[in-house]
């Protein structure tokens, strides 16, 4: 998703606006302790986003330290910036706020940026349909096949949870180098006992999360595109088995 759109998006969901400091608060220090990393983008024309960790909150002083990109240019440019439109998720809800006035800091002896807490933050979880996590035990996965024009092939990934109307995926090894909005008509989601569901997919969302030995994978939202009805009531009847399980 580029900045301009993330900009048209706070305006759409000012419903879902939260504005006390404390529940802010609250929320990006919760990010920070899960290791979700935060993305950056400077302006709204562009595509691009530095993705950054969150190190620190500090409520007293009315800051949140974050680590600085690799990348020079992007220092360059989030420095400059005269507002900074800002992402991360927790626990599959999307955080949507703006930042202002980006200053340079130190934290932990290491050149850091710090900035105020956000005065309000767009908190989204947009639920298609009911979503559970697949088991660990009995993988999920589901084989992708590339248009030629994008290099062919196919590529298998974990299914992280599923839902009727989507999966999301993830890609420890960014293999499959997607942007949002993409189909991929043929796929095959592969479930327990040898069932198939033969769909279309559309990257819907993209998010990298930092696990606990700190590498880091992407999670790849996908809506089921063109699902027959006999298809989708075999996934229906998926998620009612893992939840009769789970209860």
């Amino acid at each position: 998703m580029s900045s301009h759109n993330f900009l048209l998006d706070m305006e759409k969901w000012h419903d879902y606006q939260i504005d006390s400091q404390k529940e802010i608060a609250k929320l990006l220090r919760a990010t920070c302790e899960k290791k979700i990393l935060l993305k950056m983008a400077v302006d709204e024309e562009a595509e691009e986003w530095a993705v950054i960790p969150i190190l620190a909150i500090d409520v007293e002083k009315n800051e949140v330290i974050i680590d600085r990109p690799q990348d020079e240019g992007q220092i360059e440019r989030i420095m400059q910036a005269p507002m900074v439109s800002c992402e991360t998720s927790l626990d599959k809800v999307r955080l949507l706020f703006s930042v202002e006035y980006i200053d340079e800091c130190a934290y932990q002896e290491r050149p850091a940026f710090s900035f105020s807490i956000p005065q309000n933050l767009i908190r989204l979880q947009r639920r298609e349909s009911f979503r559970v996590e697949t088991p660990a035990c009995d993988a999920v996965r589901c084989r992708l096949q590339v248009p030629k024009n994008l290099g062919g092939g196919n590529c298998i990934l974990p299914v992280a949870d599923i839902r009727g109307g989507g999966i999301a995926l993830v890609d420890e090894s960014h293999s499959l180098k997607t942007i949002i909005g993409r189909v991929y008509p043929e796929c095959t989601l592969i479930l327990p006992e040898a069932t198939l569901i033969n769909t279309a997919l559309e990257v819907r969302n993209l998010s990298d999360v930092k696990r606990a030995d700190d590498s880091v994978v992407q999670r790849i939202g996908c809506k089921f595109s063109r699902l027959s009805p006999a298809m989708l009531d075999k996934v229906q009847r998926y998620i009612f088995k893992l939840e009769a399980v789970r209860c």
